[in-house]
């Protein structure tokens, strides 16, 4: 017997059962990034498409591992995304753009993105815990 697919209305209530999940979802919304669940993303349980402004997630993945996957492809967008003072929305980098000069050698690009990747997977950790406590489950 399969599971069950993965709705999108589901999802998003669960990730509204929290202060830090509306924020985030406000935070997307400010950033003009939008969430859909798709169909057979082989190997990768989601992603942050900078170009469709969208984060995937899988329907395969449990509610767990939406949720993770959720937190960490936003954090994707919160580096990558920038709201000027102006409300434009303008592509980039992240902070860390600051931090690691990736232009200067690949060195330093390498390094921005296991930052990327470190910052992204400790904000899901974070989330998930935060929702754990807050809702029991």
């Amino acid at each position: 017997m399969s599971k069950p697919k993965l709705s999108p209305q589901k999802l998003l209530a669960e990730i509204k059962k929290t202060d830090l999940g509306v924020y985030l979802l406000n935070h997307l919304q400010d950033l003009d990034v939008s969430v859909a669940i798709v169909d057979r993303m082989g190997d990768c349980g989601g992603l942050f498409d900078s170009f469709n402004r969208q984060i995937k997630i899988d329907s395969s993945l449990s509610m767990a591992e939406a949720l993770h996957t959720f937190a960490h492809e936003s954090r994707h967008a919160a580096q990558m995304m920038n709201v000027r003072a102006d409300g434009q929305i303008q592509g980039r980098l992240g902070g860390m753009t600051r931090t690691f000069n990736i232009t200067s050698n690949p060195h330093s690009f390498a390094m921005h993105l296991l930052m990327a990747e470190i910052d992204a997977d400790v904000f899901a950790v974070y989330f998930l815990h935060d929702h754990r406590v807050k809702t029991g489950s």
